[in-house]
């Protein structure tokens, strides 16, 4: 008599090959993917006052807002003039890459809890054998 595959196995091994590809993909992206691409574009650039809660500049020891706002800033400019500087003329662009990892790691959790589910029931696709019963009525239905 042939040894017929249990359907587990297949399982497993499709499992294994489709949320395996997703799985190796998150990881790679989380921690070997490109970290500088996701900087804010410059023609997008945020001002002061929206990027505030996203970290803070000290000039010597002080506040950036706080030294731009007593104008103890002064801009030297192409045409050897002197102008205080304003809060509307600093802008920022942040490296989100913070939030994408953020997102990727959740991702990951939910891939690698599914690719170890698969591999769990390819392994133990090898120790179940196939019912008997079934591949006895299988056979005697072929002939």
């Amino acid at each position: 008599m042939k040894k017929k595959n249990n359907s587990l196995f297949f399982l497993g091994l499709t499992g294994i090959i489709i949320v395996g590809s997703f799985f190796i993909a998150d990881l790679f992206n989380t921690f070997f993917g490109n970290k500088n691409i996701y900087w804010t574009g410059t023609n997008m650039m945020i001002p002061y006052e929206k990027s505030a809660n996203d970290f803070e500049i000290f000039l010597r020891g002080e506040l950036l807002q706080k030294s731009v706002t007593e104008n103890k800033l002064v801009l030297y400019d192409k045409n050897e003039t002197f102008t205080n500087v304003t809060l509307d003329d600093l802008s920022y662009r942040l490296n989100n890459y913070y939030k994408v990892k953020s997102a990727n790691l959740t991702k990951l959790i939910f891939t690698s809890f599914f690719f170890g589910i698969f591999v769990s029931i390819f392994i133990v696709s090898f120790f179940v054998p196939a019912p008997v019963k079934e591949l006895e009525k299988v056979e005697q239905d072929n002939k």
